[in-house]
């Protein structure tokens, strides 16, 4: 809606006021009643009109309270009300916590828990008297009474709440490297990209491109063969390891086809032998 359209061209909730009487007509009870804004006891009589506001059976004039409808009478004029007042006829008394007869003002100890209460951190309960640490919790229920920082451990194991990482898990407490898995079940407290080690050989399932062989972890050439078993790793055609032209394969560093070359010069010179010896 424009601004010049809108009566309340600075309120987002209100836009018209019908009445002209300055309230929007989302909060005015009688939007088109410029006498009356507001009916507290929801009677369908506007307060102003209304002779008794609060509904509580008490005419206005006659009630303390006149808005609220769970008091009319303050006999001792201490602003508290008869109904919630201990002590309805004492201007100087109107609690007594601790029920012993005394009020608050005038009793030493007013909780009754032995611990005058210039000395209780906490006068009106009788389960505290002592905060050590200064944070608002009583030694007996605060968790941490020497830490300021903690007062609750939820999990109980040990580490508070304010900083513990895992506030409901009693087996973790802190996930360091911030991959939602706390330290102590991940692998890889460190890395935030890895969490789980299948196979134990210290490379993260992520990273790992056998995560279920502990033998191998990569395989360059991507033909499912790892690099440790694979003889061609990158799969250009070579092998990793040439070929040595010493080695016949039986560790006799004799030259391939050598025996069987020595055997066929054997096999000649002894036919040449007996052929000269036959001339003879």
């Amino acid at each position: 809606m424009n601004d010049d359209q809108d009566d309340f061209p600075f309120d987002a909730n209100e836009t018209t006021d019908s009445d002209g009487d300055g309230v929007g007509g989302q909060l005015d009870a009688f939007p088109d009643d410029a006498n009356e804004t507001t009916d507290t006891d929801n009677d369908g009589i506007g307060d102003n009109s209304d002779e008794d506001v609060d509904g509580d059976g008490v005419t206005n004039d006659l009630d303390d309270f006149p808005l609220d409808s769970g008091q009319s009478s303050d006999a001792d004029g201490d602003g508290v009300g008869d109904s919630e007042d201990a002590f309805p006829n004492d201007p100087n008394e109107y609690a007594d916590s601790d029920g012993d007869g005394l009020g608050d003002n005038a009793d030493d100890d007013d909780d009754n828990d032995g611990v005058a209460d210039t000395s209780d951190a906490f006068p009106t309960n009788p389960n505290e008297s002592r905060d050590t640490d200064g944070d608002g919790y009583g030694d007996n229920a605060d968790a941490f009474p020497n830490d300021a920082g903690e007062w609750n451990d939820y999990d109980g194991d040990g580490v508070g709440d304010n900083s513990d990482a895992f506030m409901t898990d009693p087996y973790e407490s802190r996930d360091t490297d911030g991959d939602g898995l706390g330290d102590n079940a991940d692998a890889f407290p460190n890395d935030p990209n890895e969490k789980v080690d299948s196979d134990g050989d210290g490379v993260g399932n992520n990273a790992d491109a056998f995560p279920t062989d502990p033998s191998e972890t990569t395989d360059t050439d991507g033909d499912g063969v790892g690099d440790n078993a694979d003889d061609d790793a990158d799969g250009d055609g070579v092998p990793d390891e040439p070929v040595d032209p010493v080695d016949d394969g039986d560790s006799g560093g004799i030259l391939p086809g050598f025996t069987a070359l020595t055997g066929l010069a054997s096999v000649l010179g002894a036919a040449i032998l007996v052929a000269g010896r036959r001339k003879d």
